[in-house]
Parts: C-alpha cells; sequence; structure tokens
C-alpha cells in the first residue's frame, strides 16, 4: 500500500514539474516580449501587431508567424539602414495592412519606408482598393500619403481603371492627379479599347474625359487609323475634336498617304486641317511624288492648299533636293512659295544646293519666313564653302536682314573645324561692320570662339579692337584662354 502511495506521489510530482518548466518557459518568453517593449513605447504596438494569434488557416498563419519573428528581430537592431532593409526584407506587405502600417514608424530612411508604403498598399489595393484609399486618406505624414495614393494608382488601374478614375477625380487638382488620370488613359487604351470608346460614350465633359480620348485616339490612329477616323469625324467639332482628327490624320498618311488625303478636308478647324495637309503631303511625296502634287493643286485656294503643298515640297526635298527646290522656284511669288521653301528649311536639312536656295530666298516676301531662310543659307553654306557664303553675305544690303544673316554666317563660321586663320580674319570685317549692337556682340563672340583655335594671338588682338563691352571681353577670355 505505502508502496502504491510513493508511486503515485512520484507521479504528482513529475506532472507538477512539467507544468512548472512550461510556466517558466512562458513566463520567459512574455518576459522577452515585455523588455523589447520597455524599451520603447511605440514599439509596443508593433510588437502586438507582429505577436498576436492570428485567426487563419495553419499555412497562412504559419507564414505570418515567420513574418512577425522577423519583424521582432528587426525591431530589436539599432535604427539605421540594416534594420530598414531587414524590415522590407521581412515582406510587412504578407501582414493584414493596419499590422503592417505599426511598423512605419520604425524606419529611418526616407526610401526604404517609401519602399514598404509602396508596396503594401500595392498589396493592399489588389483585394480591397476602397480600404486602401480610405486608410492613405489617414496618414499623417503627407509624403507618406502621396506615395500610398501613387501606388494605389498603379496597382488599381491595371485591373480596374474606371474605378480607378473615378478615384483619382476626386483628388485635389495638381500635378499628381493630372499625371494619374494620364497614367490610367493609356494603360486602359492600351489594354482595353473597346472598354475605352465605352466609357467616353456616358462620361461627363471634362479635364479626364479629354486626357482619355487623346490616349485612346492615339492608340487607335496606331492600330487601325481608317476606323478611328471613322468615329472621331463624327464627334461634335470642338478644339480637342478638331486637333485629335488632324493627328489621326498624319498617323494614317504615314502608312497611307493617298487614304488619309480625303479625310482632311472634312476638318471643321481651318488651323488642323492646314496642320494635316501638310503632313499628308510630306508622307505622301516621299513616295508617290506626282499623286500628291496633283492632290495638293487640286485644293482650294487658301491655307490648306498652301500647307499640302509645302509638304510636297518638303517630301520630295528627301527624295530629291535638287527637283524640289526647281521646283520651288518656278512656283508664282506668294505666300505658296514662301511657305514650300520655308518648310523644307526648317526640318533638319543638309542644304545641298545653297546657291540655288539663296536665290529663291531672295524673291521672297519680306519677313519672317524669309529671314529665317537666309540664315539657314548662311550658317549651312559657312560649313561647306565659307569663301562663297562671305562672298554671298558681303553682296547683300545694309539693314536688319543683313545683320541677321551675317550673324548666322558667324555660328556657321565657328562650327567648321577645316577653316584657317587667313579665312576667320576676312570673316571678320563682315562681322564688325554688323549695324545691330545685339548681333554686332553676338557674332563677334562666335567667330572669336572659332578663331581662337587656330590663332590665338590674332584672335584676341582682333577682339581688343572691337567694341566689345569690356565686361564681355574679360568673360571671353576667361573662358577661352590661350592654351601654351
Amino acid at each position: 500500500m505505502k508502496k502504491t502511495i510513493y508511486y503515485l506521489l512520484g507521479a504528482v510530482a513529475l506532472v507538477a514539474g512539467l507544468l512548472a518548466w512550461q510556466w517558466h518557459e512562458r513566463d520567459a518568453l512574455q518576459q522577452r516580449l515585455e523588455d523589447l517593449r520597455r524599451g520603447n513605447a511605440k514599439q509596443a504596438a508593433a510588437l502586438k501587431a507582429a505577436s498576436a494569434p492570428k485567426k487563419v488557416p495553419d499555412e497562412q498563419s504559419d507564414r505570418e508567424e515567420e513574418i512577425a519573428a522577423a519583424v521582432r528581430a528587426a525591431l530589436a537592431m539599432p535604427a539605421g539602414p540594416e534594420r530598414d532593409t531587414a524590415l522590407n526584407a521581412a515582406q510587412l506587405w504578407n501582414l493584414k495592412p493596419n499590422d503592417a502600417l505599426e511598423v512605419l514608424p520604425y524606419f529611418s530612411g526616407t526610401r526604404p519606408r517609401e519602399e514598404a508604403l509602396r508596396d503594401i498598399f500595392g498589396n493592399w489595393a489588389k483585394t480591397d482598393p476602397a480600404a486602401a484609399v480610405a486608410a492613405s486618406a489617414k496618414l499623417p505624414d503627407k509624403m507618406d500619403g502621396y506615395y500610398a495614393q501613387k501606388a494605389i494608382v498603379l496597382t488599381w488601374r491595371e485591373a480596374q481603371p474606371g474605378a480607378a478614375l473615378a478615384w483619382v477625380q476626386t483628388l485635389p487638382d495638381g500635378v499628381f492627379k493630372a499625371a494619374s488620370i494620364g497614367g490610367i488613359a493609356t494603360e486602359w487604351a492600351t489594354n482595353d479599347l473597346p472598354g475605352v470608346r465605352a466609357w467616353l460614350q456616358q462620361a461627363a465633359p471634362g479635364t479626364a474625359w479629354d486626357t482619355v480620348f487623346r490616349a485612346a485616339s492615339a492608340k487607335w490612329a496606331s492600330e487601325d487609323p481608317k476606323a478611328a477616323l471613322d468615329y472621331v469625324t463624327r464627334l461634335p467639332s470642338n478644339p480637342l475634336v478638331n486637333d485629335t482628327i488632324a493627328s489621326v490624320v498624319t498617323a494614317y498618311a504615314k502608312t497611307d498617304a493617298a487614304g488619309a488625303a480625303p479625310y482632311v478636308t472634312q476638318i471643321p478647324d481651318a488651323k488642323s486641317q492646314a496642320t494635316a495637309a501638310l503632313a499628308v503631303g510630306i508622307a505622301w511625296a516621299a513616295k508617290d511624288q506626282p499623286a500628291a502634287q496633283a492632290w495638293a493643286l487640286s485644293l482650294p485656294e487658301g491655307d490648306t492648299r498652301e500647307y499640302a503643298t509645302a509638304g510636297v515640297a518638303k517630301g520630295w526635298s528627301t527624295k530629291d533636293q535638287l527637283a524640289a527646290l526647281t521646283w520651288v522656284q518656278g512656283m508664282p511669288v506668294g505666300d505658296t512659295r514662301d511657305r514650300s521653301l520655308y518648310t523644307i528649311m526648317s526640318f533638319p536639312f543638309s542644304l545641298g544646293y545653297p546657291q540655288l536656295t539663296a536665290n529663291i530666298a531672295a524673291t521672297m516676301q519680306p519677313g519672317d519666313a524669309q529671314q529665317i531662310a537666309y540664315k539657314v543659307v548662311a550658317g549651312d553654306w559657312a560649313e561647306t564653302n565659307p569663301e562663297s557664303a562671305m562672298q554671298w553675305v558681303s553682296g547683300l544690303p545694309a539693314g536688319a536682314l543683313r545683320d541677321t544673316t551675317t550673324y548666322a554666317l558667324a555660328t556657321g563660321l565657328y562650327g567648321n573645324r577645316a577653316l584657317t586663320a587667313a579665312q576667320f580674319a576676312e570673316a571678320a570685317p563682315l562681322i564688325t561692320a554688323i549695324q545691330s549692337s545685339k548681333w554686332r556682340k553676338d557674332g563677334i563672340i562666335q567667330l572669336a570662339i572659332g578663331w581662337f583655335r587656330v590663332d590665338y594671338p590674332a584672335a584676341a588682338a582682333w577682339v581688343n579692337q572691337t567694341d566689345l563691352p569690356e565686361a564681355d571681353k574679360k568673360a571671353l577670355f576667361e573662358d577661352n584662354p590661350e592654351k601654351k
């Protein structure tokens, strides 16, 4: 009997010992957590969120416990870049969003904090964008709110662009709102053009409608410009629609100028019509000059015909400069002829026939177009045949046109790396003879910089003899010291 009692007492003692050991381990774990909590009052919320039991399936519970353990380990580290890296490596976005946000105050660096916000709110927007939006609005730091909303937009627009757009429209006007609307519109048009067109039919006019319409039209024009034109030309006329028609016509002309041409005259706005006519003329003449020329000349007198003809001249010049210039030379003096030459020269263009171009420019009507033509001739000619260019400029009558042309000559001479010291010296009197003080000063500086390269003493002596203001002389010499 006594032996049985001893056995029972031993069993009770063993059970009591096991229970005491478990209680000790539990108390030790609680004490470690409490020690961390006492270390930082704010840290308590993060530790509580990370260590709280989760009523989720075992697999998810295990995953969250792994993250919580990683967070606890990171928070035990000193503040700094290493702790920031460890916190982001813990994959906070896999926690419940509100729990993850409790960790934000413990980031030291701006970029790691931004990365955390991006991941948390981007992931949150996949499952509950409305809750993510509400939480972003409550963030006390303005920049935190910005990064959070940016992440929401980037995620939400992929799955529900219409809903994302509706939310963005409620935001205050500014750069972020405009950029977000543009991003949504572009991605939506790229991925779901029919959905965009359906939205346009029922959406209210405004900035968002205009942005989405532009994006949709651009995308549609790249895929099926004729269908896009059939759609946009049926819309009520307004500046945006008219500009869009011109843009789509331009896109269509790149692949089928003959097909795009009939739409030019359907554009209600004269300016947009002229822009489209120019684009069609350029594209068509590059492939079929006779057909393009016949179309341009068949248009009624006015800006549209003028721009179409100018476009033909430009398109033709890319294939045969001499033929295009000869055709322009034979046109009657007037706006169409002037614009045709100006169009050829206003594009990136290697002028192969400066004397012919100069002859045509001389018969242009006085004005900006003629001035630009003269400047292009002078600058290009100075690089290809400086002696002829200087001779031409020296024969121009004194006045504003000669002043700007001579300055352009100086710029071209400066860019001519083959120019000799003697040629720079020959050009010097032309520059100092410029009547306009502004163009004379700028011309002296341009010629001097080029001249310094080949004969610094001669160039410096010439500069000192000019009427260039002393402050400009000093700056010129300081910026271009003689190389010993």
